[in-house]
């Protein structure tokens, strides 16, 4: 999967760090007619790809967090985050809020079983912003009941107001809990449930 780091500091929202980064491109879309002059505002995510296996994601440092949950309901309304940089650079992207119920905490500190937490689906349209993401999975893979293990950042708010988690690693179980496969990236990996559960005992 593709990683992206949501920072409080001079990295920022959309930043260089752990050996992947991620790139925005914004555009402006100003319709002709004078009855359309509202100016919209697109912009589109990219980054570094990361290995999808769960091998992978239970050897990356970067992980503050890991976790089984399950989704807990739809996706909630897209947010816009608009933070300034101690360089003077401006942040500006959507995300889309998926709730996920934390049932197990493998890894880190901060959050607990029985607890809802947002996941930062990037993507999403807010008024007149839209943001396309290439980056981690969309809220549209993120089914309402569906089991999950992240591998994440930890929870802090962006500059929206929200906490919320982004994941570095995601992934869904199948209905009959027999496999697991990656969410998000251009390539879909599945492995066993019992292959994921040995891999996990490597977290470090």
């Amino acid at each position: 999967m593709k990683g992206i780091i949501i920072g409080t500091g001079a990295a920022a929202a959309l930043a260089v760090g752990a050996g992947y980064t991620a790139i925005a491109d914004e555009g402006r879309d100003r319709p002709a007619a004078a009855a359309q002059r509202q100016e919209r505002t697109v912009t589109t995510l990219s980054g570094y790809e990361l290995d999808a296996d769960v091998k992978s994601a239970a050897a990356f440092s970067g992980n503050d967090l890991i976790f089984d949950g399950t989704v807990a309901g739809p996706a909630e309304q897209p947010r816009r985050v608009v933070r300034r940089l101690p360089s003077g650079g401006t942040i500006d992207y959507v995300y889309t809020p998926v709730p996920v119920r934390v049932d197990r905490v493998r890894k880190g500190k901060g959050i607990a079983p029985g607890q809802v937490v947002r996941v930062r689906a990037l993507g999403g349209t807010s008024g007149s912003h839209s943001t396309f993401s290439s980056l981690g999975p969309r809220a549209a893979e993120f089914g309402n009941g569906l089991r999950v293990t992240l591998f994440t950042q930890p929870q802090l708010d962006a500059g929206d107001g929200q906490p919320a988690i982004t994941p570095n690693f995601s992934f869904g179980y199948t209905a009959d809990q027999k496999t697991v496969y990656n969410l998000g990236g251009e390539h879909r990996k599945t492995t066993t449930a019992q292959h994921f559960q040995q891999a996990l005992r490597r977290v470090r």
